[in-house]
């Protein structure tokens, strides 16, 4: 696993492997300890090539699609609460819309959007 990873490749059979491995190193510090800053952005590299890490990138793309609805619209109120340890929310208010994101170690999702106002629904 190691050979493939600093060969820049990562093979079908290791890539969840990789990626787990990836994920740990980067979320503990360990990559930034060992390796500095320049190891870290080459580990990043690396996870966004697994499968984990292609995941989240959809998500990603999938929730910067739903927040465009918001493109261009005043805000009236932006928000962050505490949902929990390590978990937080973002409530993202215009006159027409509301959106709450939440946020947690899982990533970040779309959790609610309200149109029209009368609050956030679920």
């Amino acid at each position: 696993m190691a050979a493939a990873v600093e060969a820049g490749q990562v093979p079908d059979e290791v890539a969840s492997a990789v990626g787990a491995l990836a994920a740990l190193a980067l979320e503990t510090g360990r990559a930034r300890s060992v390796h500095g800053p320049a190891g870290v952005r080459a580990l990043i590299s690396v996870w966004k090539r697994t499968p984990q890490g292609m995941e989240v990138a959809q998500e990603v793309d999938e929730l910067n699609t739903a927040l465009t609805a918001l493109r261009g619209l005043p805000l009236e109120s932006v928000r962050v609460a505490v949902a929990g340890p390590g978990a937080f929310s973002i409530s993202i208010a215009t006159p027409d819309y509301e959106v709450r994101l939440a946020i947690d170690n899982s990533g970040v999702r779309l959790a609610s959007l309200n149109v029209g106002g009368g609050g956030i629904g679920e």
